[in-house]
Formats: structure tokens, sequence, C-alpha cells
């Protein structure tokens, strides 16, 4: 058994009351195993906490096959302060959802990776290291099959932690620009705010 099949065994034994409750469908539970292979890889690349790494890409869509009307029914429940473009765009909601959930069951997970889990989909402009971590590995892991994904996972094995956050920062604003979609602040200030750093 290599080192990251000892660390998927103990999270899952760790955290096994928890993760029997997760209600993805199998394709997305292809993806939480993608990113939790790529997070061990990146965790090692890097220099973070493996177990944190592979935990938060565990946990990161524990909510995410929720249909619209019960993402915002779970938010309300879980106490999420719903803002205009949460209700707009309700699939973005699902990490937030996920964190006062842990909260509310009072199961220990460390706080970094609660704040990597609720801002996985859109960014933030004050994430540390692990979640930098795991808005890349969203972007990236191996059942990603996007135009330029093959791009950016070379550019993220060649770079920087903090250039790869930047780079996919970037792609996500570009992407919604090209789609004509509306752009969540949240991500415009993570992205000003990591040119700035630099």
């Amino acid at each position: 058994m290599n080192e990251y099949d000892e660390i998927r065994n103990w999270i899952f034994k760790k955290y096994d009351k928890v993760i029997k409750k997760m209600e993805l469908t199998p394709k997305r539970w292809l993806h939480v195993e993608g990113s939790m292979k790529c997070a061990y890889e990146l965790a090692l690349k890097y220099g973070l906490e493996t177990e944190k790494c592979v935990l938060a890409a565990l946990l990161h869509d524990y909510f995410r096959d929720k249909n619209k009307e019960e993402i915002i029914e779970l938010a309300k429940k879980y106490g999420v302060k719903l803002k205009k473009f949460d209700l707009k765009y309700p699939n973005v909601l699902h990490g937030k959802v996920a964190v006062n959930y842990f909260k509310e069951i009072k199961y220990k997970i460390p706080k970094e990776i609660l704040k990597g889990i609720k801002h996985h989909t859109l960014g933030n402009d004050n994430f540390c290291e692990y979640g930098m971590l795991l808005f890349v590995v969203d972007a990236i892991e191996e059942t990603r099959s996007y135009d330029g994904v093959e791009c950016l996972r070379n550019y993220i094995a060649t770079h920087s932690l903090k250039d790869g956050y930047k780079e996919v920062l970037r792609r996500t604003l570009s992407d919604l620009i090209k789609k004509n979609k509306e752009i969540p602040l949240v991500t415009a200030k993570a992205y000003n705010k990591i040119l700035e750093d630099n």
C-alpha cells in the first residue's frame, strides 16, 4: 500500500460518519476521488500537509449534487446568509452550506480546510495555501475535460501555488466574460488581491 492509499484509508476511517451521509452521484464521486489524488500530489509539490489537503478534496463537494431548491433550503436551515448572486446561481452555495453543516454537527475539521471548502467555487481574497490548493485541484483534477485544462495542468506543474491559483482565477474570469456571464465580486476581488501581492 502506498502513502496516498494509507492517508485515504485513515481519513475514511476517521470521518466515516460524515462520509456515510454524503449523497453524490457516481460521476461526482469520480471527481472527488480525482480531487483527492490531485490534492495529495500538489500537497507534496508545495510542501503542505497531505492529510489536510486530501480531506479538503474529499469534503469539498459534500452538497454539490443537491438541486437548486434543496441547496437553498439547506442554506436557510444551516444559517447561510443568502445574497442576490447566491439565489441567482444557487449551485455556488454548496461549499458554504457544507461548512455550516460541519460546524453544526460539531465535526472537528481544521479551520483552514473549512475556509477552503467554503470558497472553493468562487475563490477568496484572503485564502491560505490550503484554500488556494483546493481551488486549483477542483479545476485540474484528472476527470476534468474542458478546453485548456491540459495547458492549465502543465502551467500548475511548473509554477508556484500562488501563480497557479492566479492562473485558475484568470481563466475563470476569462471564461465568464466569454460566456457573457455575471462576474462574482468575490472572484474579481480575489484576482485583484493576488495581483497586488505578486
